[in-house]
Parts: C-alpha cells; structure tokens; sequence
C-alpha cells in the first residue's frame, strides 16, 4: 500500500472513532409530538408547578357529575395557563348504560352531559368515558376472535368454534353496543357544544374486547366528537399494543400509559411499570408514527413521577 494510501485509510479510521457510525450514532426523528402528562387534582396548585418542573406538559384529572363544579374547574384551567400548562383531559370513567332501567339510563346519560360541560370549564379537549360493562360466560382472552357486521357492529360471534356457550354474553355486548349509540344521540350534540370530546376507553369490562371490533365501533359512529381513547396497557392480553394502535389509526384521540406482564406461556399476567411490560416500545411508538398521533400520553401508574418522567421520554424516543 502506498503512503498516501495508508495515510488516507488512517484518517478515515480515526474519524471513524472518534465519531461512530453516522447511521447508528443518530437517534430516529419522529415527525409526531408526544407530550407527557400525570394524572393529578389540578387544585392542588403547588404539585402543579412541581409536574411542570419536572418536565410534564399537563395533567388529567376526574370529574364528577355530583361533586365536580364549573367554577372550580375555572379557577384551576386558569392557574394552569398562568404557568404554561395544561389541564388537557378529564375522566368520567364508568356508566352502566347495561341497564334495562330506562330511568336510570336517562340520569347516567345526564351526568355525563354535565361532566362534559365541567370538562369545558377546565379547558380539557377530551372527557374519558367508559359506557358499561358485562359479565358470564365468555372466551379466555386469548381465544376472542370476533365476528360481525362492520356496518352495524353487531357481534354473531366472539370465539371459533360453537358459540353457544357464550349466547348470553353475545346478546349482553349487543344489548351495550346499542344502549351506548342511544346515550350518543343526546352525547354528541352536547360534546360539540362544549368542543369536548367524548373519548371511548378500552378497559376490563367485558366489551369491545379486541381491536377490530372496537375500531370498528368508533368508525362505524363516524363522528368526530367521538374518538377513541386507547390506553396502551390496558389490553395487552387480548392483542398486541401495536396492533391496536394500527387498528385505531386516526381515531386515537388521547393515550394512556401503564405497563401488562404477560406470562410466560402468554397468557393472562400481572401489572407492572410500563418500562417492565409486555410491549415493544420501539415497535409501538412507530407505529404511533404511522398512524400520525401527535398528542398526550398521561401515565397511569404509581411511582416516582421525576423518574416516570425521564422513562416517558424514552418511549417517545422510541427506545
């Protein structure tokens, strides 16, 4: 080899050292904004601060139909945006729209009519809600599969195989499906008043199980005021977190964060710390690229929340 040569490779070998592969060196840009919230009571001003300090972009906070005001709310949103922050969701939780009451169906659609105007108050874009839950004879988490209308959402089946054992049950998640399009009719209207948004949770009740029937029942309402709020740990037993997430694409309006250990037959498991879960996070917050989700993640978890926080941002860094 000559001189020149030598020298030139030497170079190129330093360089190489001393700053390491470009391709490798560079962490992914993603296009989405992610922004971090807790899960806190907003009137408690000086933890506020402290969130804030710590790097977190907002909180969410519960809202009550009986014990919630409007002028509280006020007062809150208002310190909130004199510190630059965020009261950016409120959640409702359960209603029990399985009821064959009709006039307990018409309170519980009420007091969510109310939590959305409180909602407004505290400047909050989103109001989570679950609208019921069943119980009886259905398949292991595992064995869902599904089958329905994609234009009603009606469910024929939830398992392969014969079905008759979960009759019942079938009837129960049709019966909910059909009580909740009601509790929208008068929802909605009320939702784009306040310019809230009803967010539609998948939790544990029994309903809405899987990915593909779930999305399709937001679609199939096809009303912005009606979006999903997908809670990243919640259903990890029944699909992968990625496969929601590519299920719900554009409708995902908020994002919850908690962590799910599955077993290590895959089946079933226990709670934990997002960081420990079930889920790939590299694979996931790509696929949050994919859909185009820009918004908050609010951690529902306990724990150091200055530690929750420097954790959040590796998710967002796709690590």
């Amino acid at each position: 080899m000559r001189r020149r040569d030598f020298l030139s490779c030497a170079a190129l070998a330093a360089a190489c050292t001393a700053v390491p592969s470009l391709a490798f060196s560079q962490e992914k840009k993603f296009k989405t904004v992610l922004k971090k919230a807790d899960i806190a009571d907003p009137s408690n001003f000086a933890y506020m601060e402290e969130l804030k300090k710590m790097g977190y972009d907002g909180v969410e906070t519960w809202v009550y139909s009986d014990k919630s005001t409007i002028e509280a709310a006020e007062k809150q949103r208002k310190f909130a945006e004199s510190i630059d922050f965020r009261i950016h969701s409120t959640i409702y939780g359960w209603s029990n729209l399985q009821t064959t009451d009709e006039d307990d169906f018409k309170k519980q659609v009420a007091d969510v009519a109310k939590c959305l105007e409180i909602a407004a108050a505290y400047g909050a874009d989103t109001l989570l809600w679950v609208p019921a839950r069943v119980s009886g004879v259905m398949p292991k988490p595992w064995e869902f599969k599904y089958e329905f209308d994609e234009k009603t959402n009606v469910v024929t089946k939830v398992a392969e195989g014969d079905n008759a054992p979960y009759a019942d049950y079938i009837k129960l998640q049709n019966h909910a499906m059909e009580q909740t399009r009601r509790a929208l009719e008068t929802l909605i209207p009320v939702a784009e008043k306040n310019n809230v948004i009803i967010g539609f949770e998948n939790v544990w009740n029994n309903l809405w199980c899987m990915p593909d029937v779930f999305a399709n029942f937001v679609k199939t309402v096809d009303n912005k005021w009606f979006r999903s709020y997908y809670d990243m740990g919640n259903h990890v037993r029944y699909a992968p977190t990625e496969e929601w997430v590519k299920a719900l694409g554009s409708t995902i309006v908020k994002l919850h964060i908690k962590g799910f250990k599955l077993n290590p037959n895959g089946h079933d498991g226990k709670w934990c710390s997002f960081r420990d879960a079930s889920i790939n996070w590299p694979v996931v917050r790509q696929a949050l690229e994919d859909v185009g989700y820009s918004g908050f993640v609010s951690i529902e978890q306990g724990g150091d929340r200055k530690k929750l926080c420097e954790e959040l941002q590796l998710v967002f860094d796709g690590k």
